[in-house]
């Protein structure tokens, strides 16, 4: 979920790798376009409206995948776990990064991981090594990392 793109623009600043950005929603990948026109017409960007249960790539495409607060929208976590694990090269990186709400907040039921541990146990469940959580207890944020295990082709 790259919504309006200034995750991929910020990105784009810090490297001069191929950067692709998804989101599912049509009107977030036109705003994601038009925020990152530069770094696509120089062919560093590009963004596509696709789904992460299907994502339109072949296996092993990608070296690092960042989920900034998008989990919480996947249709089914594990199983957009393992299409996101699927298009990650062996060895590849899957960053996460949530915020919590307050328990008084009304997007405190919405929110999918409410602890390290949960976040950590879904990753660990659907196949990924090397798990580091982190968290930013003043400002309630986890991140979180994952990586695809080298052996794994799939």
């Amino acid at each position: 979920g790259c919504g309006g793109g200034g995750l991929i623009k910020f990105l784009s600043m810090k490297t001069n790798r191929k950067i692709t950005g998804i989101d599912y929603s049509a009107n977030m990948v036109r705003a994601a376009m038009k925020k990152n026109a530069k770094g696509i017409k120089k062919g560093q960007i590009s963004i596509i409206r696709a789904s992460v249960s299907e994502l339109p790539f072949v296996k092993n495409s990608f070296d690092k995948i960042t989920a900034f607060e998008t989990i919480h929208f996947w249709p089914s976590i594990p199983n957009d776990l393992m299409e996101i694990k699927r298009v990650l090269n062996p060895g590849g990186s899957l960053h996460i990064m949530n915020k919590v709400p307050d328990e008084k907040s009304k997007w405190y039921d919405f929110v999918k991981f409410k602890s390290p541990d949960e976040c950590r146990e879904v990753l660990k469940t659907a196949g990924y090594e090397n798990i580091e959580i982190s968290t930013k207890l003043k400002k309630k944020w986890i991140y979180a990392t994952g990586i695809k295990p080298s052996w794994q082709q799939q």
